[in-house]
C-alpha cells in the first residue's frame, strides 16, 4: 500500500507535479504517424500530462508540437491553417513555425513576431510513432529506440486506445503477472471470445512465483509457474516510467507490449505494439487484435479520440450468461477485459486501502522506482530509463524440465548479444540485476612495444591477472556494467554496489584504470570494488578514449563527462553525491589528480567545487613533458604519443594544478616503481604540502608498479586500509 501523500506524488502528472516533472523527462509516444499523414495536412489535437497540444506536419515533413491556444487571444490553433512551414490561426493570422516561434502577424501594422513564442516541444518519428519530449533542453534523454521500433514496418503493428482511470492503475495492471491466466482465461474451447486457452502452460500451471530483478532501465522480472514435471518461465521488462514488454504467447519470434501514457490525471492513452524480430514479417493481426478487444471500429472509436466503444458507460458490454459458459469475466477482449477492471476501481484508487501479497511484487517494486525516479529528479539526476540500456532487451518465455536453471534459458532470449556487450543477469531475485561482465570480448588494443623488456611482459601479466582477479571480485558484488556517458565504445562505466539493496546514500569512489594512456579497460580494475563496496560504499570504475585514437586531452574529457554522470545519477543507485571521491592506479592516478584540481572545467557541467572531498592517487604520473620518453615505447616521448602541439603538455601535468588546491589527497608508490613516477609523486607530496593541503603519502616497499596494484583488492593491504579510513572519515 501507499499512503495518501504518496499515491498523490505518484499518480499526479500535470506541470509542476513532482510525478508530472520526472515524466517530462522522458521521450513520451503522443500519436501515430498516420494521424498526420502527409506535408500541410489537417492539424490534430493532443493531450499529454495535463496539457492540450496540437501536432502537425510541415510543408517540409518536419512535425511540430504546440500548445494548443494560440498566444494572442486564445483560439485553438486546431482550428488552423497548416500552411508553408507554420501552422497559422485563423482568428488574427498568428503564424508559428515547429519551434513555436511566432514568424507572422496579418493583423499587426507593426509586427512583433520576433517578440512572441509559444510553447513547443521537440518530436522524433520512430516506429511508426512521433514521440515528444516535454522536459528541461538539457536533460533530454537517449532517443526511444525500442527494439520494436528498429524493424522494418512490415514486421510490428501499433495502435492505442483511451483508457478512462489514472495512468498508474492502468501500468500496474498491465505489470501484474498473476492475474492473466485468470481474469483472461476461457472456460472452454468452444467459444468466440478471447481469452487464454484453457489448454495453456500458464492456465494448467499453479500461481506463479515472481522474481524481480532491478535494472538501470526499471527491472525484469519473471512469473515461474510449476507444471508438474516442468516449469513455465515467462519473463517480462519494465521499462521507465511507464512501458512493458511481454511474451507473445506463441512459438514466434515476437515480443508485444505497451505503454500507457498519462494523458492527464483521470485518462491515460494505451498504446499497444505487436513486433517480429525475425526474417519474417508479421502475420495477419487482426484476430489477435480483436482477440484483444482493441480494434479499431469494433472496439475502438477512432473518430472520437480513440475512445474504447465499450467502457463505464454501457459496463464494457460485460454478458453473464458468457461469464457463466465461456469466459471468466464475460466481458469479450483480454485488453477490454484490463479496461474494466481497471476503471472500475475509479478515476484515481486509493492504495492506502490496498492489502498487497507476494503475488505483487513487481507492483510494489514499480511503486518504489518511480518514487526514487521522483526524488532524483527533485534532487536534480537523471532517473532510470533515460539512457539507452533498455533498446535492445526483449521479453520471452520457455518451459523447462524441473531441476533445470530457466535463468541460463530464458535470459539468453531477452538479453540478446547483438552488439557484443549486452551482458546477462546473473544475481538473485529483488536485487539489482548483476550482468555477467565479459572479459573475453573486449576491444582489441595494440601490442606493448617489445623492445623494453621492463614494460611489454609485466604489463601483459598484469592485464591477465587483473582480469582474472575482477572476473572472480564480480561475483562478489551487485554490478551495473557498461552505462554509458558518451558515444564512444570506451566513454562507459562499471557500477558496483553494496550487498544491501536498501543502502542509500553510501559514498562513493570513481576509480580510473591505467595502462600508459595506450591500453587499459574499466574491467582491468574490478578486483578492488570488494574491499570498497564492504564498507559500504559504491566502486564505479571508467574507462576512457586512449591514444593514438586521440590526443589528449581526450582522455581528461572523458574523465570530466564520468564524474559529471556519476555526481547527477548516483543516487538512484542509493550513493551520496556529496560523499564523492576520486581515484586511480598508474595514468588513472593521474586523470584522477587532474580531475580533483581543474575545478575550472567543473563550471560547463554545472559541477559544485568541492564535489570531490578527496583524492587516492596510486603510482601515477605527475609530469608528463613532451620531450621526455615515455616508458616502454620504443624511443618515442610522450609529445609522440599524446600531443598535438608541446602546449598540450600542461593539459596533462597535475603539477601545473596543484596550486590554490584545497582537496585532501592520498599519494602512494611503489619502491620500485617507475622513475618518473617516483620522482614526479614526490614532487606532488612536496607541492600539496607548500599549498597547505591535507596530504597523506607511503612509498611501499618490496613491489614494482604492476604488484602494488594488485595488492589492492587485499582487505589487509595498508593502501586499501588507508583508502577505507579516509572514505569512512573524510
Amino acid at each position: 500500500m501507499l499512503s495518501k501523500a504518496e499515491n498523490e506524488r505518484v499518480t499526479r502528472v500535470g506541470p509542476g507535479t513532482p510525478m508530472g516533472e520526472t515524466l517530462r523527462r522522458y521521450w513520451i509516444p503522443s500519436l501515430l504517424s498516420w494521424e498526420i499523414p502527409g506535408p500541410d495536412c489537417p492539424p490534430v489535437r493532443v493531450r499529454l500530462l495535463g496539457e492540450d497540444l496540437v501536432a502537425f506536419r510541415t510543408t517540409d515533413g518536419s512535425v511540430g508540437l504546440l500548445e494548443e491556444f494560440c498566444p494572442h487571444r486564445r483560439a485553438s490553433l486546431w482550428l488552423g491553417r497548416n500552411e508553408e512551414n507554420g501552422l497559422r490561426c485563423v482568428y488574427h493570422g498568428w503564424k508559428f513555425d515547429v519551434t513555436g516561434q511566432c514568424v507572422d502577424q496579418m493583423n499587426e501594422p507593426e509586427p512583433f513576431a520576433s517578440k512572441v513564442r509559444t510553447v513547443s516541444y521537440p518530436t522524433v518519428e520512430l516506429g511508426g510513432v512521433i514521440w515528444a519530449y516535454m522536459g528541461p533542453a538539457d536533460k533530454m534523454p537517449a532517443l526511444p529506440k525500442f527494439d520494436w521500433t528498429q524493424v522494418p514496418k512490415t514486421h510490428r503493428s501499433v495502435t492505442k486506445v483511451m483508457e478512462e482511470c489514472n495512468w498508474l492503475q492502468a501500468l500496474e495492471g498491465g505489470l501484474d503477472t498473476s492475474h492473466f491466466t485468470i481474469m483472461h482465461r476461457v472456460l472452454t474451447n468452444k467459444t468466440q471470445q478471447g481469452g487464454i486457452g484453457i489448454d495453456t502452460p500458464g492456465v494448467r500451471g499453479g500461481p506463479p512465483m515472481l522474481e524481480v530483478d532491478i535494472t538501470d532501465y526499471g527491472y525484469a522480472y519473471f512469473g515461474i509457474r510449476p507444471l508438474g514435471d516442468s516449469q513455465y518461465a515467462r519473463g517480462y521488462h519494465f521499462v521507465m516510467p511507464y512501458t512493458q514488454l511481454r511474451p507473445p504467447d506463441t512459438e514466434d519470434p515476437q515480443v508485444h507490449g505497451h505503454c500507457w501514457v498519462p494523458m492527464d490525471d483521470e485518462n491515460c492513452m494505451v498504446w499497444n505494439f505487436h513486433y517480429s524480430y525475425g526474417d519474417h514479417p508479421m502475420d495477419d493481426l487482426g484476430p489477435r487484435v480483436a482477440d484483444s478487444g482493441n480494434a479499431y471500429g469494433t472496439h475502438v472509436d477512432v473518430e472520437n479520440g480513440f475512445r474504447s466503444i465499450l467502457n463505464r458507460s454501457n459496463d464494457w458490454g460485460i454478458d453473464r450468461d458468457v461469464q457463466k459458459t465461456e469466459s471468466f469475466t464475460g466481458v469479450d477482449g483480454i485488453n477490454l477485459q484490463d479496461r474494466a477492471v481497471q476503471e472500475s476501481m475509479g478515476r484515481i484508487v486509493d492504495r492506502s486501502r490496498e492489502h498487497l501479497g507476494p503475488a505483487d511484487k513487481a507492483i510494489i517494486a514499480t511503486r518504489k522506482l518511480l518514487l526514487e525516479a521522483v526524488e532524483t529528479v527533485e534532487n536534480s539526476g537523471n532517473p532510470r530509463g533515460t539512457g539507452p540500456g533498455y533498446h535492445e532487451v526483449r521479453a520471452a518465455e520457455r518451459t523447462v524440465p524441473n531441476g533445470a536453471d530457466w535463468r541460463q534459458i530464458l535470459l539468453p532470449a531477452m538479453f540478446p548479444v547483438s552488439h557484443g556487450s549486452q551482458p546477462q543477469v546473473k544475481e538473485q531475485a529483488g536485487q539489482l540485476m548483476v550482468r555477467d561482465i565479459s572479459f573475453d570480448d573486449l576491444k582489441p588494443q595494440p601490442p606493448r612495444d617489445a623492445s623494453n623488456t621492463r614494460v611489454p611482459g609485466p604489463a601483459n601479466d598484469y592485464g591477465k591477472q587483473a582480469l582474472a582477479r575482477s572476473r572472480e571480485a564480480a561475483k562478489q558484488c551487485r554490478t551495473v556494467r557498461d552505462i554509458p556517458f558518451g558515444p564512444d565504445y570506451y566513454q562507459k562505466l562499471d557500477l558496483y554496489l553494496p550487498e544491501d539493496e536498501a543502502a542509500r546514500d553510501v559514498p562513493v569512489l570513481l576509480y580510473f584504470h591505467g595502462g600508459a594512456w595506450q591500453h587499459g579497460y574499466k574491467e582491468w580494475s574490478g578486483f578492488v570494488a570488494p574491499v570498497i563496496v564492504d564498507l559500504p560504499a559504491i566502486f564505479i570504475s571508467a574507462s576512457y578514449r586512449l591514444v593514438p585514437e586521440v590526443n589528449f586531452p581526450a582522455p581528461l574529457d572523458d574523465a570530466m563527462a564520468a564524474l559529471d554522470w556519476v555526481w547527477r545519477n548516483i543516487a538512484a543507485y542509493g550513493g551520496d553525491p556529496n560523499r564523492l571521491f576520486s581515484g586511480g592506479w598508474s595514468v588513472g592516478g593521474t586523470l584522477a589528480s587532474l580531475v580533483t584540481l581543474r575545478r575550472e572545467l567543473y563550471a560547463p557541467y554545472g559541477l559544485p567545487e568541492d564535489v570531490i572531498k578527496a583524492c587516492f592517487a596510486a603510482s601515477g604520473g605527475y609530469r608528463y613533458k613532451h620531450d621526455v620518453l615515455a616508458p616502454g615505447n620504443s624511443g618515442k616521448t610522450y609529445g609522440d604519443l599524446m600531443y598535438e602541439c608541446p602546449e598540450d603538455e600542461l593539459l596533462a601535468e597535475p603539477l601545473h594544478y596543484v596550486k590554490g588546491n584545497h582537496t585532501p589527497f592520498y599519494i602512494s608508490w611503489a619502491s620500485d616503481d617507475f622513475g618518473h613516477v617516483m620522482q614526479s609523486s614526490q614532487d606532488m607530496v612536496d607541492a600539496l604540502k607548500a599549498e597547505g593541503c591535507t596530504v597523506e603519502y607511503d612509498e611501499f616497499n618490496g613491489v614494482d608498479h604492476y604488484d602494488f596494484n594488485l595488492a589492492h583488492g587485499n582487505p589487509e593491504d595498508k593502501w586499501v586500509s588507508t583508502v577505507r579510513r579516509w572514505i569512512t572519515t573524510t
